[in-house]
């Protein structure tokens, strides 16, 4: 009887120290990438590690402030929404003020949790991870020094103006036609010039603007300059 009493306790003994081990587990691995910076557009990047993949749960937030704003959470309907290979688990998910209207200019944080199975599901295991990102909204500057731009039907035009930063994508928009500004002086990176048509199946009245947008996806709204009456209107984009 009191073998048998022994091997009780033993087996009582082992499973409360598997139990308390199993609580002991590390949580999956999490990596956050993607964009260190967005705006109006942006992208993050999340790569979770747990054996044979199996998570039960799987969360992504962004957080500003009062703002939290949910990226992802795992659900059965939302499971194909992720990539796996081996025990690695993809997500990516678009970040910016374009998907996200609430977020404003400044620091915010990503924030990450994610829980696998121990014990053969008996226990879990929680891990959370942090990023920061920055956000800005600040939509390029746009200066331009050419004064009159007159332009026939069927004919083109050059304009010449200052675009900060001097990287931003940027020309001229002639309706749903747009016409790349290339740099014009290696001494001075921000001074651009673009050609720019007005084709002769366009009306006459088709809007003419100048355009400039960062790396992430911020671009500044149209006003109009002055021009002679003989001459068609350009807008530039301002702050």
């Amino acid at each position: 009887m009191w073998k048998i009493l022994v091997v009780l306790v033993l087996l009582a003994v082992g499973a409360t120290a598997l139990w308390v081990n199993a609580g002991r587990a590390e949580g999956p691995a999490i990596e956050i990438g993607g964009s260190t910076a967005v705006g109006q557009t942006g992208e993050i990047a999340v790569t979770v590690t747990a054996p044979n993949a199996a998570l039960t749960v799987f969360e992504a937030t962004v957080v500003q402030g009062d703002l939290r704003a949910p990226l992802y959470a795992l659900t059965p309907e939302t499971a194909s929404d992720l990539s796996v290979d081996g025990d690695r688990v993809t997500l990516t998910r678009p970040v910016g003020k374009g998907v996200m209207p609430e977020l404003k200019a400044g620091e915010a944080q990503v924030v990450v949790t994610a829980t696998r199975p121990v014990l053969f599901g008996l226990r879990e295991a929680t891990a959370t991870e942090t990023s920061t990102i920055e956000v800005r909204l600040t939509p390029p500057q746009l200066a331009v020094l050419s004064q009159f731009h007159y332009i026939n039907h069927g004919g083109s035009e050059l304009v010449v103006y200052r675009v900060n930063p001097p990287d931003s994508e940027s020309g001229v928009r002639v309706g749903d036609q747009t016409y790349r500004g290339f740099p014009a002086s290696s001494a001075d990176p921000a001074l651009h010039v673009a050609l720019f048509a007005l084709l002769w199946d366009q009306p006459l009245n088709t809007r003419i603007e100048v355009f400039a947008r960062d790396s992430l996806g911020n671009e500044g709204s149209g006003r109009r300059i002055s021009w002679p009456p003989t001459s068609r209107s350009i807008a530039t984009c301002a702050a």
